[in-house]
């Protein structure tokens, strides 16, 4: 009886636990789906039937945004952000792991902790202040503007990450 009940038990369990992927695969997926029928429709059925199916598959509508934003700038421009932020992060976090975890001084894990104090400050907080700064230096439309906040709110993980 007691074998049985324990065969039982982890059907349901194993049940339960596939319950539970089915659902959370299904609340994942819709939107990406929605969001790929919803691109392949006219403006007017997408106004009309926001949650119906498309009357015709207007495939044009993928080179039509390629030619109406530049899509591709915007790529590049990610590109660049992305790669020059991670190797200033991986440049100065680095170097401060580094001696963090291999000298020791008088001040190193209070300077440790109050480098991981960073962490706890959200980069939403900073955006106004960031942008006024970056209007009165005069690069409000430069990658700087972007890689310096995104390297130095990066920093304190680096640290972190490669010290352990």
């Amino acid at each position: 009886m007691t074998v049985m009940r324990h065969v039982l038990g982890n059907i349901v369990k194993k049940a339960v636990i596939l319950f539970v992927l089915a659902g959370w695969f299904i609340v994942t997926l819709y939107p990406v789906i929605w969001m790929i029928l919803t691109s392949l429709r006219t403006n007017a059925d997408v106004i009309t039937q926001p949650w119906g199916l498309p009357k015709t598959l207007m495939w044009q509508n993928y080179p039509l945004a390629l030619e109406k934003a530049p899509l591709w700038r915007y790529f590049l421009n990610s590109v660049v952000v992305s790669t020059a932020s991670v190797t200033l992060i991986l440049l100065v976090a680095s170097m401060a792991a580094y001696v963090f975890a291999r000298l020791s001084f008088r001040w190193r894990n209070p300077l440790f902790y109050l480098t991981l104090l960073g962490l706890s400050i959200p980069p939403h907080i900073a955006l106004v202040p960031l942008f006024l700064v970056n209007l009165r230096l005069g690069i409000a439309d430069s990658y700087f503007a972007l890689i310096g906040p995104n390297a130095a709110f990066g920093v304190p993980f680096g640290i972190l990450i490669i010290r352990s």
